[in-house]
């Protein structure tokens, strides 16, 4: 009798306990001292974008059954995490994205959002990674009365010129317009202008007798390099990293931008901001139908040497 009773006290001391335990985490939960995100960029100075991790389209709806008032919608589809009052900052349009589906676009802006103010510090330090950008009226697109497109060259600009049926303009003239950009894979970004340089100036760019493919990459890499300040030869610009478009002339990242994508979600991206993007419309500069970039500049990353694809990835990243 005793043994049955001994035993019952101890199960019902160890379900006590756990209510306790249970009770505490959830208090603890809610008043924002616990952390549900791990940080994506440990031991970085930086905003805390903690709650905003991949997992935010899962963890929307445990945040609400916590405390509803721990988030807010902006009308721009942007997410607002809220501990205890403190508002962190809003990545705009990121549920937007999430909810059509546009997983390339999303994790372009996160990206984006999360590391901006790393950027400006890492190219206020080291001023010979800034490359200047010397496109004039060719920088962006006015898309309506509230964004323009930043033109990243080979990043869809002759396509939105199509759309919009409008010439390209000069930062100066975009005035007090948000801007929206497009980013693809950088090392297809530096064939990309290549080919494009290469299409433009065939003859300047024709291979040497028995030049490999490798080695051709190799020469436009350094080429693109000793050119950046010079700029005797300006094609090179179509081939620098696409960061440097996201930078003022002292290496800061312009405050007027508030979406970036994946330029194979264009049109998606475009809708966001108002854009009806219309795919009847044939794009811009299509190197399928290119003759000269299909015989003599096809992208054919399978060619490259692994000591040339570090020495671009060095470059481009």
């Amino acid at each position: 009798m005793s043994s049955r009773i001994k035993g019952g006290g101890l199960r019902w001391l160890k379900t006590y306990l756990f209510v306790i335990v249970c009770t505490v985490v959830y208090f603890i939960a809610i008043s924002g001292d616990f952390e549900f995100f791990p940080s994506t960029l440990p031991n970085v100075a930086r905003p805390n974008y903690s709650g905003l991790s991949d997992d935010v389209s899962k963890s929307t709806s445990h945040w609400s059954l916590a405390n509803p008032s721990h988030f807010r919608v902006t009308k721009e589809g942007g997410l607002t995490i809220t501990r205890n009052g403190i508002k962190t900052p809003t990545i705009p349009y990121l549920q937007e994205m999430e909810r059509l589906n546009m997983k390339l676009s999303a994790r372009q802006q996160k990206k984006f959002y999360a590391r901006r103010d790393l950027v400006t510090t890492t190219f206020s330090h080291s001023k010979h990674m800034l490359y200047p950008i010397n496109e004039g009226s060719f920088a962006a697109i006015i898309l309506n009365q509230r964004f323009a497109f930043r033109h990243i060259f080979k990043n869809g600009g002759t396509s939105i010129i199509k759309q919009t049926q409008h010439k390209q303009v000069s930062m100066r003239l975009v005035e007090d317009k948000q801007l929206v950009a497009v980013v693809r894979d950088p090392i297809d970004h530096f064939l990309s202008g290549w080919a494009e340089c290469g299409s433009r100036f065939p003859k300047k760019m024709a291979p040497a007798q028995n030049e490999t493919y490798d080695g051709r990459i190799l020469s436009w890499l350094e080429q693109t390099k000793m050119n950046l300040d010079s700029f005797k030869y300006p094609c090179t610009v179509h081939s620098i990293p696409q960061a440097n478009y996201f930078l003022t002339g002292n290496g800061t990242v312009r405050h007027s931008f508030v979406l970036v994508g994946d330029l194979y979600e264009m049109p998606g991206l475009l809708g966001l901001v108002g854009f009806q993007y219309d795919t009847q419309i044939p794009i811009g500069r299509d190197s399928s139908v290119s003759v000269i970039k299909q015989l003599h500049f096809q992208k054919q990353k399978h060619l490259l040497t692994d000591d040339t694809m570090r020495k671009i990835c060095d470059f481009v990243a």
